[in-house]
């Protein structure tokens, strides 16, 4: 799936890309202070190793919309969340 992010084309200060995510900074700040990303579009530098990273999982990106609103309120918090999955395999979740 590629991230919904044709509508940020005209953001000359946002970088997307070629697979449609967004970039953004520790706090979810893309390079424009007032634009801020999370969710599956927003590709992040991951707290533990600085690699970027692009998790599509829904308490992801519950948790960076969360921390997004909290810097977008001055409170500079960066995004620290270690990413976690389940899943259900013969009647056992994992």
């Amino acid at each position: 799936m590629r991230p919904a992010t044709n509508f940020l084309k005209d953001a000359t200060k946002v970088e997307r890309l070629p697979n449609g995510a967004v970039v953004t900074n520790e706090y979810l700040q893309t390079g424009d202070p007032d634009i801020f990303a999370a969710g599956d579009i927003a590709q992040f530098p991951y707290f533990k190793t600085k690699a970027p990273a692009r998790i599509e999982h829904l308490q992801m990106a519950a948790d960076m919309g969360t921390n997004a609103a909290f810097n977008m309120l001055g409170k500079k918090i960066p995004f620290k969340k270690i990413p976690f999955f389940w899943t259900r395999n013969f009647e056992k979740g994992l």
